[in-house]
């Protein structure tokens, strides 16, 4: 194994315990429900919105959902707030029932992740959000900037090592040092945050009527460790339960079991690509990130998504393109009509992997399409984002997938989100 240099802090020694309640951001108030047993939802219902000269290229109506609203720039913050903030109510919880039913008192969760990205400025905003302490471990690779806005979100930054493996191995290791107070958050392999990553797809479900249109034929998520793929399955795979209560009356509610998803990556940081070339049977480690795309530099994605792919595959295996390989417009393909493929009475997959009606399909795009992908965005709707969200924009406009989908729907073009 590689060594490294030893972890340094770019503020101050990570603390040996964890701060009392409210003491996450020294420039920030604590926030009136930082001890709340409840739940928060930290993140905001972005704006869908329709794209017109995506729309012209790709010959079909194209939706954004624009995460970039969100209060730390990303989608990350669905996710990882939702840890967070699961985390933190359960931790108060449980001090209120050691207090007898007074809240307070005890030491608040300390949070600590690894990335030098998204991740990291999720964490560090929802920590503010609940106050509580957030410790942010990244390489010397990430920028001053990322730094300096990590900084200023109220987290401690500790840099560790020159690639995100090294930095994840200090967070851990910091995390086994600093006790049970202390509380390790991955950046995409948690099923908390594939279920707050989900929340999106509510919103696309509860927005969407207001297109006129029916469902989307697919929706387009970057990749890089698999946490908004889960999320985005998961979000489906409810979707489709309302079209199996429905009973198939439902007609608008059975479209959502037959949407697909597309996991788009660029060359050089295609983890997932790797895994699908193998139908999910092994896991693939890339020996290194040599795409620009950093954000999407998992070198391994998540185990739960190689079996994503091995209960969905690429498409649904059907001649028709609804998603239904059996006929009876459930959306389960197995004929019994309750949109349950695995007769576990939960109706979300193979044992808790959720079942994509329209399938899994890979594509890997260049770097160049991805940041042209990029320039589309910031000419039409003045946003600047980073090369990953440009590689789901060139992905879904890649002219085999856009084919495909014209095929399986015959004159009827499909719908992208």
């Amino acid at each position: 194994m590689a060594s490294h240099p030893p972890a340094r802090s770019v503020t101050s020694s990570p603390p040996s315990s964890s701060p009392g309640w409210g003491g996450g951001n020294p420039l920030l108030p604590p926030h009136p429900l930082a001890a709340a047993t409840t739940v928060r939802a930290l993140h905001r219902h972005t704006p869908l919105v329709y794209s017109p000269s995506l729309s012209a290229a790709a010959g079909m109506p194209v939706h954004l959902k624009m995460e970039t609203a969100q209060a730390s720039g990303s989608y990350k913050l669905r996710g990882h707030g939702n840890l967070l903030s699961v985390v933190t109510a359960e931790a108060a919880a449980a001090q209120a029932a050691a207090n007898g039913g007074d809240g307070g008192g005890g030491s608040a969760p300390h949070f600590v992740c690894s990335s030098g990205g998204n991740a990291g400025a999720a964490v560090a905003t929802a920590a503010a959000a609940l106050g509580v302490a957030a410790t942010i471990y990244v390489p010397s690779t990430t920028p001053g900037y990322m730094r300096a806005r990590l900084v200023a979100a109220g987290a401690e930054v500790v840099v560790a090592g020159t690639v995100w493996d090294e930095a994840d191995a200090a967070a851990r290791a910091a995390v086994t040092a600093g006790g049970g107070g202390t509380v390790y958050v991955s950046p995409f392999d948690d099923e908390r945050i594939w279920d707050g990553a989900s929340s999106w797809v509510d919103e696309l479900v509860a927005d969407w009527p207001e297109t006129g249109l029916p469902p989307p034929r697919v929706v387009v998520v970057s990749v890089g460790g698999g946490g908004l793929l889960l999320g985005t399955a998961r979000g489906l795979a409810r979707a489709a339960t309302s079209a199996a209560d429905s009973g198939g009356k439902d007609a608008a509610a059975a479209a959502w079991g037959r949407v697909g998803i597309v996991a788009a990556e660029t060359d050089g940081a295609a983890s997932f690509a790797a895994t699908a070339a193998t139908g999910g049977t092994v896991p693939v480690t890339l020996p290194a990130i040599t795409s620009i795309a950093s954000s999407l530099g998992a070198l391994r994605v998540a185990e739960a998504a190689r079996g994503l792919l091995r209960a969905n595959g690429d498409g649904d295996g059907d001649s028709n393109g609804d998603g239904d390989v059996d006929g009876d417009g459930d959306g389960d393909g197995d004929g019994d009509g309750d949109g349950d493929r695995d007769d576990d009475g939960n109706r979300n997959g193979t044992g808790g992997t959720p079942r994509v009606g329209g399938g899994v399909t890979s594509v890997v795009v260049s770097d160049r399409a991805a940041v042209e992908g990029c320039l589309a965005l910031a000419v039409e709707q003045r946003v600047l984002v980073e090369v990953a969200c440009g590689a789901a924009v060139a992905g879904g406009l890649a002219p085999a997938l856009l084919a495909k989908w014209v095929a399986q729907t015959g004159a009827t073009h499909p719908d992208l989100v």
